[in-house]
C-alpha cells in the first residue's frame, strides 16, 4: 500500500495519466491483466472529495487507485494536499520498490509511506 503527499494535482486528475499507470503496471511486475483498467472521474456530484478512481483486475487479484487532486475536503479533521492512495493486492509475490519508485517518479509525491504486507510467507 502507498500513500503520496503532496503530488502533482494535474497527474492526480487526469483519466488518461490514472489508466496509463494502471494499464503498465502488470507487466512491470510480471503479472497479467484481465481486460483493460477501469477508471472513474469522481465529481463533486458524486463524492465532495473530487479525483480519480482505477482499477485494474489481474489474474492473482487487482491493482487500485484513488487520487484526491485537490487534498481531502469530506469534512474529517484531516485535510491533506493532493495526494494518492494505491494498492496492488495479490497472491503472486512482486518487487514492491519497482512499484514505489514508479509511483514517486509517476505522482511527483513529495512524500510517501508504504506499508508492505506479504501473503502467504
Amino acid at each position: 500500500m502507498v500513500e503520496g503527499y503532496d503530488a502533482k494535482p494535474q497527474i492526480l486528475m487526469s483519466l488518461e495519466n490514472v489508466y496509463n499507470l494502471l494499464d503498465g503496471i502488470p507487466e512491470l511486475i510480471g503479472m497479467e491483466p484481465l481486460g483493460t483498467p477501469v477508471v472513474y472521474n469522481v465529481t463533486e456530484k458524486h463524492h465532495p472529495d473530487i479525483g480519480v478512481t482505477g482499477m485494474q483486475i489481474i489474474t492473482t487479484s487487482h491493482i487500485s487507485i484513488h487520487t484526491f487532486p485537490v487534498g481531502m475536503r469530506d469534512g474529517n479533521a484531516r485535510q491533506r494536499d493532493p495526494f494518492f492512495t494505491f494498492d496492488i493486492y495479490s497472491c503472486k509475490p512482486y518487487d514492491a520498490n519497482k512499484i514505489i519508485a514508479l509511483l514517486g517518479e509517476w505522482s511527483g509525491a513529495k512524500q510517501m509511506e508504504t506499508q508492505v504486507i506479504n501473503r502467504f510467507s
